[in-house]
């Protein structure tokens, strides 16, 4: 380690082998799909989410489409 001054992109280590990488896990990317898995299970759970993490939740909110049904787990404000 070069103090903060890597000799190659960080990008490109975590890449995967078969595509010129060292196929290590990006902990960023990986962090962010651990955040958002607790979103879903917390509102499969039915718990009000209370989350700061903008990251997580842009992506919860991306990738969930909800049904209304009766109208009871479907937050009229957040939900689309």
């Amino acid at each position: 380690m070069a103090g903060g001054r890597c000799k190659m992109a960080w990008t490109i280590v975590c890449r995967p082998k078969e595509l010129g990488g060292l196929g290590i896990a990006d902990l960023t990317r990986a962090g962010v799909a651990l955040r958002t898995r607790w979103l879903w299970k917390e509102r499969a759970a039915g718990i009000a989410t209370n989350t700061k993490d903008t990251a997580a939740l842009a992506l919860f909110q991306a990738a969930m489409v909800f049904t209304v049904g009766d109208g009871r787990s479907t937050l009229f404000w957040t939900d689309r």
